[in-house]
């Protein structure tokens, strides 16, 4: 008999599974596994029965074995415990056993393993557990979690078909979107660099499939333009062109009515065209690292993008905004460290419209004074105020400390030795780094003592001892 206690159940249970992936023949192996999962349920030892057909499930990866048999097996086996009326077992004694030993000892683990394989793309196991924790604790948000991870599964599996086909950009795509949602699964990557190398992937499209495309992954592909057809993909939601060599974008951006993020960082933009203004379903916008880029030509109707939330201008050696920046009013992200030559109050009177904005980066903008108006950001939860190294932060501070939410406060490299006492005030304040300047031990010690859950960067060498 196998025996697993309640805090070596898990430790186990990896044991079983690593000296099974050392076999030479793992299928001879799923099949013992199932013939004693069998042999104890005739028994009425139900863990130990539960044990064999996980053991079993768990070396279907490495042969041409369904999941489905073991997971079927595992369903009827807890059915017995969990439907007894249906399965005639209501007055077996060990059943109940059984249920309470799942319910305290098994079931967590099926949650988390739900998981586990989740983030890392595996959706046989995922959806095998989640069908296992329906068949226990049956709720709507387990059939819509079951839901989500078939329509995962299902891209896959046409992507796999795409391929196949030869429907290259087709799979390419939904291998794109495969890879962003899940990075940490290899075959998803690997797929994708069968793709490197194509010139213009979209000369192979068929004009009949463009409404298939709902990503777009152009980065780092050697354009010096956006190719006219891209404007063709109607149904175009993310496009990716960071990392080319691109100057202007065609008016036919436009068309993309159904875009809601554009990446365009690391290129050579020098403006957009006035049509840009048109992408009213746009969420995020990335203009990062274009270094000729004037932000302010042709745009005088940013406020039509009402549904934009994140702005990224960072490292542009922007000169200047568009004065129709302060139309907008939806921003919860603005990017703009490493620009400057920007006045930091006429940033901070564009902005202030955004009364939700969460997210705030002035690194390297060469702030001396930080306007008093910056104390309207009542819902900013992280400001980055790093490398502004003549930043008065004695009268920056007391303005700062008006933003109750506050979490993470940025103010590396700014030249500070002496910490003002309002930092004390942001009782919300989570993470404060003050790496690269020379502070004074006397304060460190001070906010450790009043401040003792906060999370301090420093550095040990750069501290004074006073």
């Amino acid at each position: 008999m196998i025996v697993f206690s309640k805090r070596r159940s898990f430790l186990l249970f990896v044991s079983f599974f690593c000296s099974f992936q050392l076999l030479s023949r793992p299928c001879p192996m799923y099949q013992e596994m199932m013939v004693k999962g069998e042999k104890a349920l005739q028994d009425k030892a139900y863990e130990e029965a539960l044990k064999y057909y996980f053991t079993a499930q768990m070396v279907t990866d490495d042969c041409d074995i369904s999941i489905h048999e073991s997971v079927s097996a595992i369903k009827n086996l807890l059915g017995l415990a969990y439907y007894p009326e249906e399965n005639g077992t209501a007055n077996d004694e060990k059943l109940q056993e059984f249920k309470a030993i799942v319910i305290k000892r098994y079931y967590p683990y099926f949650l988390s393993s739900v998981e586990t394989h989740f983030i890392i793309g595996e959706f046989n196991n995922a959806l095998s557990y989640l069908m296992i924790i329906d068949h226990i604790q049956p709720s709507e948000a387990i059939k819509l979690r079951l839901s989500e991870v078939m329509d995962y599964q299902k891209k896959e599996q046409l992507a796999k078909k795409y391929l196949t086909s030869e429907d290259f950009l087709l799979a390419k795509n939904l291998y794109d979107q495969l890879a962003t949602k899940f990075p940490k699964n290899r075959s998803f990557r690997n797929e994708l660099k069968k793709f490197s190398g194509f010139p213009d992937p979209l000369l192979q499209l068929d004009t009949q499939k463009t409404n298939a495309i709902t990503h777009l992954h152009l980065r780092e592909s050697g354009l010096t333009e956006m190719s006219k057809k891209v404007s063709e993909l109607s149904e175009l939601e993310y496009l990716d062109l960071s990392d080319n060599d691109i100057k202007y974008l065609p008016s036919e951006i436009k068309n993309l009515t159904k875009l809601e993020v554009l990446r365009l960082s690391y290129n050579n933009l020098e403006y957009l065209p006035k049509e840009f203004t048109e992408l009213l379903n746009l969420k995020k916008l990335y203009l990062e690292n274009n270094p000729s880029f004037r932000f302010h030509v042709n745009m005088n109707d940013l406020g039509k993008l009402t549904q934009l939330k994140e702005l990224y201008l960072a490292d542009n050696n922007l000169q200047k905004l568009p004065q129709s920046l302060e139309e907008l009013s939806t921003l919860k992200e603005v990017r703009l460290s490493g620009n400057p030559a920007l006045n930091i109050n006429n940033v901070i009177d564009l902005l202030s419209q955004n009364k939700q904005l969460e997210w705030l980066y002035l690194s390297n903008m060469n702030i001396k004074k930080l306007p008093q108006s910056i104390q309207q950001f009542q819902a900013l939860i992280h400001l980055n105020l790093s490398q502004n190294k003549e930043l008065l932060i004695s009268e920056a501070l007391p303005y700062i400390a008006e933003l109750p939410l506050l979490e993470y406060l940025d103010l590396s490299d700014n030249n500070i030795t002496v910490i003002p006492k309002e930092i004390f005030l942001l009782k919300k304040l989570m993470v404060l780094n003050l790496k690269g300047n020379r502070i004074l031990s006397t304060d460190i010690k001070k906010i450790n003592t009043l401040l003792p859950d906060l999370v301090l960067f420093l550095d040990d060498d750069l501290i004074i001892n006073d």
